[in-house]
């Protein structure tokens, strides 16, 4: 597998598009198909990299693993817990 060549400067556009969105984010070529890889924090991430990506490269199909993790809230310190 390899980098798509033809899509670095709409990878970068895409990138500030989705900044703090998607982390990571990789496109790339595998026989003739293109892949999206990289960390999103919500779905609706993952969808709105795949859909900037299908109009800039202007190509009809494309796979998607862009991996979804929800970040956890970090414990409040304040909260304790009595008995």
């Amino acid at each position: 597998m390899s980098e798509m060549p033809i899509a670095d400067e709409s990878l970068e556009r895409v990138k500030v598009l989705l900044r703090g969105w998607v982390r990571d984010l990789r496109v790339q070529v595998h026989e003739g198909q293109v892949v999206l890889r990289g960390t999103a924090f919500s779905y609706y991430a993952k969808q709105l990299a795949q859909n900037c990506f299908l109009v800039s490269l202007g190509i009809k199909t494309l796979v998607n693993e862009i991996e979804v993790r929800r970040a956890l809230p970090a414990p409040n310190p304040d909260d304790t817990v009595s008995d």
